[in-house]
């Protein structure tokens, strides 16, 4: 059953819905269409494992446009940062979200209506909420004296979510100096293990994780209604 999503209903100013019930992929035309009515677009996501044998594509108005690829990875087992790197938290440095790089590898850019400054506020809004609730789990990846990026997550105890990483738009680091410093840095917080996912469309986090020894779990597919 499709809910509304409260934070993408709030960064697209419209209600957006929600669902994670594979029988929602199922529905045909009219009941999809009746389904989704109170919404501008809906997204729909489930587990890869559970398509039922034999079964190709959504013919309801639903289009795959990502396979989100869930990861684990020991603090321990991960590469330490090129020298230079820096990690400070941002209740002692503040972030600057107008310094977000443009997100490419991105699946609401096929959302019909889409523009780029719809999506980077989408990021810059969930960064500042993600600030104002664990400022000391959120933080600028310094390297040789520049930002090269920042990281933001939620440390509980020895587990550590990595919620969002974005780059500078000055930076000239590459970007697994990133994702090295956001583990040293949850390390710092006592986490011993980091779970998070990644695009499989992005190529370069992709490497760049094969690197850091991560280990992929489980993999999610994600459908939008009307995507172009």
């Amino acid at each position: 059953m499709f809910r509304q999503h409260d934070f993408n209903s709030r960064w697209w100013g419209g209600d957006i819905g929600m669902s994670t019930d594979l029988a929602d992929l199922m529905l045909t035309r009219a009941q999809f269409a009746a389904a989704i009515s109170p919404y501008d677009w809906v997204e729909l996501r489930a587990d890869e494992r559970a398509m039922p044998l034999g079964w190709l594509h959504a013919d309801n108005g639903l289009v795959h446009v990502d396979t989100q690829l869930t990861y684990r990875v020991s603090v321990r087992a991960v590469p330490t940062p090129p020298a230079g790197t820096e990690i400070v938290a941002s209740d002692v440095l503040p972030i600057d979200v107008a310094d977000f790089a443009q997100f490419t590898a991105e699946r609401y850019a096929r959302v019909p209506g889409m523009t780029t400054t719809l999506l980077q506020r989408r990021y810059t809004m969930w960064a500042t909420e993600l600030m104002r609730e664990q400022p000391r789990h959120c933080g600028t990846v310094v390297y040789r004296g520049s930002p090269a990026g920042y990281v933001f997550g939620q440390v509980d105890g020895s587990e550590a979510q990595f919620i969002l990483a974005a780059a500078s738009r000055a930076g000239t680091a590459p970007g697994l100096v990133v994702y090295l410093g956001a583990a040293a840095f949850f390390g710092t917080l006592g986490a011993t293990r980091i779970e998070s996912a990644l695009s499989a469309a992005n190529i370069a986090a992709l490497n760049a994780h094969v690197l850091m020894r991560c280990q992929f779990v489980r993999a999610t597919a994600i459908w939008l209604s009307g995507s172009t």
